[in-house]
């Protein structure tokens, strides 16, 4: 998968949607600020969709539609979710209809010095036939003239 080949995504954990619910993916780590690095993130903004620090809520989300990370944020990380995953399977399901027709279109391309060639030949049996037939048609002509 992607998160073990890129380097950034290395130290990522991937877990499916159904897992979501347990208690197994409550953070595991405490995740501190990037304005206030000293803060942990306690609180999520659910105007502007990130983590942010009691310092960041004074600083600029005062107004802000804020939510507690627990039950609000995981509420909304698994309805995003839910809606990515659909995207992506539709995604997915465009490329694997696209690979196929590209596939489709290598196969006719791969067959196509097959065809020619069949094709050359074809052509050119069906003009030697005709050419035979007419130098038979000749040569009798030819037969019937001398006996006269």
């Amino acid at each position: 998968s992607i998160h073990k080949k890129l380097k950034h995504f290395r130290n990522h954990k991937v877990t499916s949607l159904e897992c979501l619910d347990r208690e197994e993916l409550k953070a595991e780590r405490t995740l501190y600020c990037r304005e206030h690095p000293e803060e942990p993130l306690k609180v999520f903004c659910l105007t502007c969709q990130v983590l942010v620090c009691l310092h960041c809520i004074v600083d600029s989300h005062q107004q802000h539609r804020l939510g507690q990370i627990n039950e609000d944020v995981r509420r909304e990380a698994q309805t995003k979710l839910k809606t990515l995953c659909k995207q992506a399977q539709k995604q997915l399901a465009k490329f694997e209809e696209n690979l196929k027709r590209i596939k489709e279109v290598e196969e006719v391309v791969a067959g196509r010095p097959a065809r020619l060639q069949a094709t050359i030949n074809e052509t050119f049996d069906s003009f030697a036939a005709t050419l035979e037939a007419r130098r038979l048609e000749l040569l009798k002509e030819a037969e019937g003239s001398s006996h006269k």
